[in-house]
């Protein structure tokens, strides 16, 4: 029974036609999110979703492509400025399939490039642009911000509040 789905499978895959289609991430809400960003371990949990292949025919797969999430600085149009924090290789999709990513985890705490500020993560599909589709829908912005304190940031003490150290003396 193995011996035969293996063979089964083998087939399947090698009748299929390797061509380049639009490929892009699922913009609805419910298949786009997020549940938590954690400061004290510094992850991101709960990262969920879609990515769909267009096509003309279920018998042809895309070619070999990358999927990669990042961070971009809240209010920045610019593409420098995001910051990729993950990436995923996806060996083929099938025309007209969707591939679902549930309850991904990226720790970030490893990226010195991260300042304390509101980021938003995105997804870019195709980011390494291994073949000719339209890019004007690869990428994405995920709806909610997330608040990054790293552990070098500390808020500045107000010019009305003293700072206490060792060599201070505190007198009753």
């Amino acid at each position: 029974m193995y011996i035969f789905s293996f063979l089964a499978i083998n087939f399947l895959l090698r009748s299929q036609t390797i061509e380049s289609t639009n490929v892009y991430p699922l913009n609805r809400e419910e298949d786009l999110y997020f549940s938590i960003y954690d400061e004290v371990s510094q992850t991101i949990k709960g990262i969920n979703f879609k990515v769909h292949a267009e096509g003309d025919s279920s018998n042809s797969i895309t070619p070999a492509f990358e999927i990669s999430l990042y961070l971009n600085p809240q209010g920045s149009l610019n593409k420098e400025d995001e910051i990729i924090i993950k990436k995923y290789k996806v060996e083929a999709l099938k025309h007209l399939g969707v591939l679902d990513f549930n309850d991904q985890l990226i720790c970030i705490k490893d990226f010195s490039e991260i300042k304390s500020i509101n980021y938003r993560l995105g997804i870019w599909v195709n980011s390494n642009i291994s073949f000719e589709e339209d890019q004007s829908d690869n990428d994405i912005d995920f709806k909610n911000p997330i608040i990054i304190k790293t552990k070098n940031s500390f808020s500045d003490i107000p010019e009305n509040e003293e700072s206490l150290s060792d060599d201070n003396e505190v007198s009753e």
